[in-house]
């Protein structure tokens, strides 16, 4: 079962997995209409059973980010078009 581990602040949010055929997503929005926003949504589809879940789904005040495999970071050649970091502090 692939699974994703999502943290926020070195705090784990959740460990999102499906054990069948699925569709996992983890999405971090920015929005820069009026105010400027973050959005962090982790949620998947069972494709068996068609029934949609969601283990996260909240605003961020700041954000970095970046993504890593079971054994780390992802393999050098893969860096550029899969990680990376972002980071903005928003205005209270």
């Amino acid at each position: 079962m692939r699974t994703f581990e999502v943290f926020l602040n070195k705090k784990r949010l959740c460990i999102a997995g499906i054990d069948a055929d699925c569709v996992l997503s983890a999405i971090v929005n920015y929005v820069s209409i009026k105010t400027a926003r973050f959005h962090l949504s982790v949620g998947g589809l069972n494709t068996v059973k068609d029934e949609h879940v969601r283990w996260v789904n909240r605003h961020l005040l700041a954000m970095k980010f970046g993504f890593a495999s079971p054994k780390g970071a992802w393999p050098t050649s893969q860096s550029s078009a899969f990680s990376g970091t972002a980071q903005r502090k928003l205005n209270p």
